[in-house]
């Protein structure tokens, strides 16, 4: 039997004997888990109960005197009935021990029973609900309690073996050893049951420190890969962007060619996409973490303002926190979605719809006008949505993507 044996599910005893603090999701589950072990020896531990409980009732009723409703067997009646009304409840798990006082009101009224009980029909097997009464004192009960309880009735049932008619000294010091023997066998159950529940916290704390290394380790490769990227990409085509500028002035001073003109302003323009490419490359490789969606507002505007895109954003349910790479998921999918609009769907009015339901979010960028063609977005530079897919499905998310009425619809949705 591990400790909370006997427990409802409200009353595993670490809230009294171990200090949490705050948990994460892994320690959390991990004291689930001991909890759900915990029901498990408990329901071992009932036909134990049932089985102390219809020992003493064939005892009582086999001995004298039996129980009746005047003098002595009255009170035979009154501790029969009083270990009953204990040793049932618990044993068919009904006694409510989720509240303090009545998780110290059973082994006091069990204890109570029992004493009365073996004072009145002498008997080794009637000792045994003030037995179980020491056993649940020190395994449920506060340290300094418990003890106090199992103390007493430890000591009322020496004195009834030692005073007692045919009561002798070997008598008590056998009921003395064997409530020592309980006594023990719960501290024993009660630290066992401490020490798994410990373990299992500190090895969830271990695997989350575990994750949080490995994560800031992902976390300070990326930027490493972002600084270069920047230092080498991004410089080399901002200065190639300005070259190319100052090539089509001098072409257009010098009169060359319109297909060299042609030319040199294509490759201009293949050359900021590029860029632009770059920097949001950048971008994703160092906002890897943090409430990402509460920047699609800002990131609409941008495309507003840069790309003189027609966007709106409506956010529709109750906003609540995202895991981060859920969070970055869904925003660097919109991002894409975004470009994708601005350049296939150039004049077309865009809606950005972030919807919060009960189990699931969902992300959806439409156009309405002179939308792309349905090849369209997985053609030319960027992601892309066979990244977006690959994106979304790391975080066990889904995306469709699809033409829709005049325009083109993109919709991601991730569990949340």
């Amino acid at each position: 039997m591990r400790l909370g044996a006997l427990l409802s599910p409200a009353d595993r005893p670490a809230p009294q004997d171990i200090s949490y603090g705050l948990v994460s999701k892994r320690e959390a589950a991990a004291l689930a888990e001991t909890q759900e072990r915990s029901f498990q020896h408990r329901a071992r531990m009932r036909p134990t109960l049932w089985i102390v409980l219809a020992v003493v009732v064939c005892t009582v009723f086999a001995g004298r005197p039996r129980p009746g409703l005047v003098g002595v067997h009255l009170g035979v009646s009154v501790a029969l009935a009083g270990v009953c009304l204990t040793i049932g409840p618990m044993a068919a798990d009904l006694w409510p021990m989720s509240r303090p006082r009545l998780r110290v009101a059973f082994p006091v009224l069990v204890g109570a029973s029992g004493l009365l009980l073996e004072g009145l029909q002498p008997s080794d097997l009637t000792t045994m609900p003030t037995s179980v009464s020491v056993l649940t004192a020190v395994l449920f009960l506060p340290p300094i309690l418990g003890r106090v309880i199992a103390g007493a009735m430890t000591g009322g049932l020496l004195l009834e073996a030692w005073l007692l008619p045919g009561g002798t000294l070997s008598n008590a010091a056998g009921e003395l050893a064997f409530c020592a023997a309980l006594a023990l066998m719960a501290l024993s159950m009660r630290q066992a049951g401490q020490n798994e529940a410990r373990a299992e916290v500190l090895l969830a704390r271990l695997e989350d420190a575990r994750e949080a290394e490995a994560r800031s380790v992902v976390v300070a490769e990326r930027t490493r890969i972002a600084r270069d990227l920047h230092d080498v990409l991004a410089q080399s085509l901002s200065g190639l962007a300005i070259q190319l500028e100052g090539a089509r002035q001098l072409a257009r001073r010098e009169q060359v060619s319109e297909q060299l003109q042609t030319v040199l302003e294509r490759s201009g323009g293949l050359v900021k996409e590029g860029l632009e490419g770059a920097r949001r490359a950048v971008g994703a490789l160092r906002d890897a973490t943090g409430p990402i969606l509460d920047r699609l507002p800002e990131l609409v505007e941008r495309y507003r303002a840069d790309h003189r895109l027609d966007a709106h954003l409506l956010v529709e349910g109750t906003p609540r926190e995202l895991p981060p790479e859920t969070g970055l998921a869904l925003y660097r999918g919109v991002q894409e979605a975004l470009t994708n609009a601005a350049r296939y769907a150039h004049g077309s009015q865009t809606t950005v719809t972030l919807r919060y339901g009960p189990t699931h979010v969902a992300l959806t960028v439409e156009d309405q006008g002179a939308g792309p063609s349905a090849a369209a977005p997985t053609d030319g530079p960027g992601m892309g949505l066979i990244g977006m897919r690959e994106r979304l499905a790391q975080v066990g998310g889904t995306v469709a993507a699809g033409p829709s009425g005049e325009g083109w619809t993109v919709r991601m949705e991730v569990a949340a």
